[in-house]
């Protein structure tokens, strides 16, 4: 009954999704964290002889912060977060 309904959300303004770990004490994320983007385009649909307007869900990947160490996969092949506080050496 409480839960938030939407007709529309302007791609302008997306539903903004932060998922990660622990929170500091001013609301940020310590390790780091995923956002993704919620919202609405309206799209043209063919029924038959018209054509009518509907509603798609869109939910993009807008940010992975610190972002992945591309040059230095683990063993298994997935790419670590970066950490932003350690430094590599040789690296």
């Amino acid at each position: 009954e409480g839960d938030p309904r939407y007709s529309g959300i302007a791609s302008g303004k997306p539903l903004r999704i932060q998922i990660g770990d622990r929170l500091r004490h001013d609301g940020k994320f310590v390790a780091g964290y995923f956002e993704f983007h919620l919202f609405t385009k309206p799209v043209e649909v063919e029924a038959g002889s018209y054509t009518r307007m509907d509603q798609d869900f869109f939910l993009r990947l807008y940010r992975i912060f610190p972002g992945y160490d591309t040059s230095h996969p683990a063993s298994d092949g997935a790419y670590p977060m970066i950490d932003p506080f350690l430094s590599r050496e040789g690296g």
